[in-house]
């Protein structure tokens, strides 16, 4: 009996992820930095990152990356967002919804922590982060000729500033928005966004509580709540309205994971990227 209560349990925290694309990660927490791939079959969530030494890391990515007829994909998620329940939820979305049927994708997840709270975090990843990053971002841009990019929330100010630091802008191919924490003015007033305003799809909405509190302690707009801007013809993006169709309460609620809670925003996103 004990014996079969103890098999009960063991099942109820086991979840085996069947992924159709590869997914690596490289992570920055604090100021510790590790790499790996995260697990295509995982036994428990607590496996979901399998750690690899730097060379074998990138050479593994190297070999896939030849094999694929598709762009490889950098996702830099949200402020908080490390989590493994969190990022493993993302993950499948990413891997089910967003990224292409037809054949396999080599997805790399930028995934950091800084352990300060916001807005400091800002800091943080121009002083800290960013060199680091980019450092890996040069290795990445020579194992794939061109990259898409996708950016949630804070993760698009992370990229903005990579951008910033080093311009390899014109190693992307196209590159996703979605609710932004990105400064509008900064956005609009950057020659890296700038001269790849064709190749940038945006993802806005009205009622983002997380940007709307963003804003208020930054006292700035933020990108994804320019939702005038993306309605006019020239912006390049989408203004999420109708969240009756979100998957998730917290979605429904906050109006800021849509990017992966919402069908028809993933199913905007995969067109934009492989329509």
């Amino acid at each position: 009996m004990k014996i079969a209560i103890r098999s009960l349990l063991r099942c109820q925290v086991i979840s085996v992820i069947q992924m159709k694309h590869a997914h690596f990660y490289w992570y920055m927490r604090g100021h510790q930095i590790s790499q790996g791939r995260l697990a295509s079959e995982t036994l428990h969530w607590l496996n979901y990152r399998q750690a690899l030494e730097q060379t074998v890391f990138f050479e593994s990515i190297r070999e896939l990356q030849q094999k694929s007829s598709h762009p490889l994909v950098m996702y830099f998620h949200g402020y908080m967002a490390d989590f493994i329940p969190v990022n493993l939820e993302i993950t499948r979305a990413l891997d089910q919804f967003i990224l292409p049927e037809d054949s396999s994708v080599v997805c790399v997840h930028i995934q950091w922590q800084a352990f300060s709270f916001y807005p400091y975090v800002h800091d943080w990843m121009q002083k800290t982060c960013i060199p680091c990053l980019n450092e890996v971002i040069t290795e990445l841009m020579g194992l794939s000729a061109k990259v898409d990019v996708l950016g949630h929330s804070m993760g698009s100010s992370l990229l903005h500033y990579s951008l910033e630091n080093q311009d390899w802008s014109s190693h992307i191919h196209k590159c996703v928005l979605a609710a932004p924490e990105l400064s509008f003015d900064a956005f609009t007033s950057s020659e890296h966004w700038i001269k790849m305003m064709d190749r940038v799809q945006v993802f806005a909405t009205n009622g983002d509580l997380t940007l709307t509190l963003a804003s208020w302690i930054k006292r700035d707009l933020k990108l994804g709540l320019a939702t005038t801007a993306v309605d006019e013809e020239n912006f390049p993006g989408e203004v999420v309205r109708d969240f009756s169709k979100d998957e998730l309460w917290a979605g429904k609620y906050f109006r800021h994971r849509y990017f992966y809670t919402h069908p028809e925003v993933r199913s905007k996103i995969h067109a934009f990227y492989y329509g």
